[in-house]
């Protein structure tokens, strides 16, 4: 019953809605691929918590770090980064890092029907700076909210910050479907 659903769903969508699902499944499947293979996480993390370090450092009064501690349990290693100073401490882990927001950016791009490879190659790197930079001073904004209103600090990080991100990207998609011309 069900696949006679999707079949009929299908049938009904445009060959351009088509090829865009399929490239948007490939692009999500090369990027699990491309992870596994090549992790990510921990260049993504460190670039993520040394931006939020040197943004911090110009943005406070005082001077937060940078920490590392590496913690073995269970025949597993954990490296928790965390950004200090101020009396306030928060940890920036992988869930932090944008990758998941990255991988969902880019595979919109990629799979984008009837623009160039070079306008979606700008987009792509240019989108992905703009959301690293845009999570570097998410995180430092976090470090302040902690500092100064620790009880905002949940709600900024697990709802307000989040919601915002999100705009960001569809804001760059908005802007690459608006600014650009199909080929």
């Amino acid at each position: 019953m069900l696949g006679l659903k999707i079949k009929d769903i299908w049938s009904e969508i445009t060959p351009t809605q088509r090829i865009f699902l399929q490239r948007s499944l490939i692009a999500i499947i090369l990027w699990i691929i491309l992870d596994s293979i090549i992790s990510l996480d921990n260049y993504l993390t460190n670039y993520v918590s040394y931006g939020s370090e040197y943004i911090a450092q110009f943005i406070t009064s005082c001077h937060p770090l940078i920490s590392k501690n590496t913690i073995h349990t269970n025949n597993i290693i954990i490296e928790k980064i965390s950004l200090s100073g101020c009396n306030t401490n928060i940890f920036i882990g992988h869930a932090c890092n944008g990758k998941a927001i990255i991988y969902l950016y880019t595979a919109f791009i990629i799979a984008s029907v009837g623009y160039s490879i070079r306008k979606k190659i700008i987009f792509c790197v240019t989108g992905i700076a703009l959301i690293s930079i845009s999570n570097i001073f998410r995180i430092v904004a976090l470090f302040i909210i902690k500092r100064d209103s620790p009880t905002w600090f949940d709600i900024a990080h697990k709802n307000i910050f989040q919601l915002l991100m999100y705009v960001i990207i569809i804001a760059l998609w908005m802007l690459f479907l608006n600014r650009t011309t199909k080929k």
